[in-house]
């Protein structure tokens, strides 16, 4: 009898580790594309700008260009007016800001670049599916 009630407990435990690993499988295969998304962009260390940045919003299935975007992150106060970042977004790591030179008529002026970097791509890219999809 107690044999029995033994035999009994491990089939419920069995039944219930089985059922466990199922939902551990399909919570796995359904952040499959999260996960491989992560991956691919973390892997890149280079930063891009945020017209290349609203191309890949838009791969991921996020319908918006690229001066919606700028809209977007401008009104969920990561950028400022001038499209600069907030200091604590460039501390956390999701922009980083570049200078770079550029020709006129009257000579060379001095132009600064917000970048969209490794970590912000995800970082947003969660965001905008959780507002957008």
């Amino acid at each position: 009898l107690i044999a029995q009630k033994t035999i009994e407990t491990q089939k419920l435990r069995l039944k219930e580790e089985t059922n466990k690993r199922m939902i551990a499988e399909q919570t796995i295969e359904e952040n499959r594309p999260l996960v491989e998304f992560a991956e691919q962009i973390a892997s890149s260390s280079d930063s891009i700008d945020i017209g290349a940045f609203a191309k890949l919003v838009n791969s991921e299935n996020i319908n918006l260009g690229r001066n919606k975007l700028y809209a977007w992150l401008r009104d969920n106060k990561y950028l400022m007016k001038g499209n600069i970042p907030y200091q604590q977004y460039v501390d956390n790591e999701y922009f980083e800001v570049v200078e770079y030179t550029y020709n006129t008529p009257y000579g060379e002026k001095l132009g600064i670049k917000t970048l969209v970097t490794g970590k912000g791509q995800i970082k947003l890219v969660e965001k905008l599916r959780k507002e957008f999809a």
